[in-house]
């Protein structure tokens, strides 16, 4: 409805009403469909632009609509492995590495930002550009946190079922460490009961397996993950070395009873050796 009479020289002003408010609605849902079309072709170049310039990280051949669609279903609906990170890590939505949600949602934002832009000027509206496009980006963040959220719980659902109501054993034989456990378990049994020095070396110092490792052989006093042995004037009679496997640069001289790694040589005793790794004792002081 258009306010003033003839005389007016005022502007004309519009007065909403009940079906201008449907008709905004269906406008904004028009152009956040045309947004999210135009965003899934734009997927699919993207995709088909890296078969083509990259066949050995893309694949071979055209992809077409419905696979991609397939893919953002799968990548959007997919709940991953607990990771052994914190929750703030987590970014969900990792089935295919030449898919981010974050950046889907971003292409999402900016299409339909720039239709509202290119259609508004053909129609009348009470909702101004910016207020629009605030709108959008909210709803592309709402839908990132609810993927986030939805991959939380799944996770909880399935921690609830492996974990509740066992016991601590029963944990460790199905949580994260149950590869490993075994192996450190054997490696606690063969340490004195008391706190003792363990210098531990591993090609990966800085991998999730180390910190794992150091909580499990707590109140043992254990180092930050090595690459190679420190100079022996930093150990004493009685520390111990846990070289988990593989390691090329640090050996055993099983006839010297050594371990050498390039110059430096750790008089040592084996105590427990597996697969996944191999025990010692120092048996000097340091000099």
């Amino acid at each position: 409805m258009i306010g003033g009479d003839s005389s007016s020289t005022t502007t004309p002003v519009y007065q909403s009403s009940p079906h201008s408010w449907l008709k905004g609605i269906a406008y904004v849902l028009m152009v956040a469909f045309g947004g999210a079309l135009l965003a899934i072709l734009g997927l699919w170049l993207y995709l088909n632009m890296i078969r083509q310039f990259n066949p050995d990280k893309g694949g071979a051949g055209w992809i077409n609509l419905r696979e991609v669609l397939d893919l953002l279903i799968a990548d959007w609906s997919a709940s991953g492995a607990w990771t052994g990170r914190s929750i703030n890590f987590n970014q969900g939505g990792l089935s295919n590495p030449n898919i981010s949600a974050v950046l889907n949602v971003a292409l999402w934002i900016g299409l339909s930002s720039l239709l509202t832009l290119v259609t508004q000027r053909a129609r009348r509206s009470t909702c101004t550009y910016r207020t629009l496009c605030i709108a959008f980006i909210l709803a592309g963040w709402l839908a990132l946190d609810l993927r986030w959220q939805f991959d939380l719980c799944n996770r909880a659902q399935r921690s609830i079922g492996l974990y509740a109501g066992v016991t601590e054993p029963e944990r460790q034989a199905v949580g994260p460490d149950r590869a490993f456990y075994p192996f450190i378990r054997d490696v606690l049994a063969h340490l004195p009961p008391q706190p003792a020095r363990i210098f531990i070396i591993t090609e990966q110092p800085a991998s999730a397996l180390v910190g794992r490792v150091r909580y499990h052989m707590l109140p043992h006093i254990t180092s930050l993950g090595l690459t190679s042995l420190p100079h022996l004037t930093q150990s004493r009679s009685n520390d111990y070395v846990l070289v988990i496997t593989p390691v090329q640069q640090v050996r055993y001289d099983q006839a010297r009873k050594r371990l050498i790694d390039g110059q430096t040589e750790w008089p040592v005793e084996p105590v427990f050796n597996s697969r996944l790794g191999s025990l010692f004792r120092v048996q000097v002081d340091g000099l």
